[in-house]
């Protein structure tokens, strides 16, 4: 853990969504801004909102226009979490009833909605260069675009037979790995940085998210996801990356023993059902070879091209992905960043 990535810039951020929904509470999207406001009561690390402060703050910039950004792509980030709940059909997040548990199913696909465009209003509150707004808010669209083509793969990976690795790392550069590299992405284009600066830095930014869902994969199953129960992904039928691999090294009969228990409904699939899963995991080498894949994305942004141009900005990309894995940190040898 760095500096580069402190917490002392949280308030900033949650005082920009308050307003912004208090405002919006008055002038007449009232349930919707307050639907908002109780999903995002449930905490978060507020991750992808700061990275643009940081970032700013890297490069010795005023991060007035960056609280803006972040605080947009916040709202875009938990409109698809609003939305996620209800199609995975969580009840729980971070100890409180999601928003669809509490309201609606339909209510929830409104307050998702109404936070997509939420999210535009703050961009278009940004004080900077007109013509780098247009390229933030296009990186934008393109961002979001690309989460929901993930989530949509996602759903599709279910129905395939046994999906490999590299179907699995298909779906996850959209749907976890892409905001995160929209972030960086649009924080760079705000500053102003030329085209070639701005592709590598989504390039490492786009590892570290691969690397932060490794993380959460491992972290369903070996830490705490503050959700309901332990294994809650293979309940809900989830390809992990810990599945993925599992298909590519298991035998036949015990690939299809594993996609029989995912495929079960989540209220049919036991705490039996989760261990034995657990164990094959374990046996087949799968877990092994996803924490290889964790330390082989740390050893690549090490020498990452984006070292040359921006040390400072690769710097807190690899401050990132320590602080990403935090929460399995337990079962990762030698966490740390190091300059290029």
């Amino acid at each position: 853990m760095t500096n580069s990535v402190s917490y002392h810039h949280l308030p900033l951020i949650d005082a920009e969504l308050e307003t912004f929904l208090q405002k919006h509470v008055r002038k007449g999207a009232a349930f919707n801004a307050e639907m908002a406001r109780y999903h995002f009561s449930t905490g978060g690390k507020r991750l992808r909102a700061l990275i643009p402060v940081w970032i700013f703050e890297a490069c010795k910039a005023n991060i007035a226009p960056a609280v803006k950004l972040g605080a947009a792509l916040e709202m875009v980030h938990n409109a698809t979490l609003v939305h996620d709940d209800l199609q995975d059909g969580d009840t729980v997040r971070r100890g409180k009833p999601t928003v669809w548990k509490k309201w609606s199913p339909a209510q929830a696909i409104n307050g998702g909605d109404a936070m997509f465009e939420f999210a535009v209003e703050i961009l278009t509150e940004m004080e900077i260069d007109p013509r780098l707004l247009v390229r933030v808010i296009r990186r934008i669209s393109q961002g979001t675009l690309d989460v929901i083509e993930g989530q949509a793969q996602e759903f599709l990976m279910k129905d395939e037979p046994s999906p490999k690795l590299a179907r699995y790392l298909e779906v996850i550069r959209g749907k976890t790995a892409a905001l995160i590299a929209t972030s960086v992405g649009a924080a760079t284009i705000a500053l102003g940085k030329n085209e070639e600066t701005v592709g590598l830095a989504e390039d490492a930014a786009m590892q570290i998210g691969i690397l932060f869902q490794l993380q959460d994969d491992l972290l369903d199953l070996y830490g705490d996801k503050g959700r309901e129960r332990v294994g809650g992904d293979i309940a809900e039928g989830k390809i992990s990356a810990l599945i993925a691999v599992f298909h590519d090294l298991a035998s036949e009969k015990d690939r299809k023993l594993v996609d029989e228990i995912l495929k079960k409904s989540r209220d049919l699939t036991t705490d039996a059902d989760i261990q034995i899963v657990m164990n094959l995991l374990e046996s087949s080498g799968a877990k092994k070879q996803v924490l290889g894949q964790v330390m082989e994305i740390q050893a690549a942004l090490n020498g990452h091209a984006l070292g040359k141009k921006e040390p400072e900005i690769l710097f807190l990309i690899q401050a990132l992905g320590q602080l990403f894995l935090k929460p399995i940190e337990n079962l990762l040898p030698g966490l740390g960043a190091t300059r290029s």
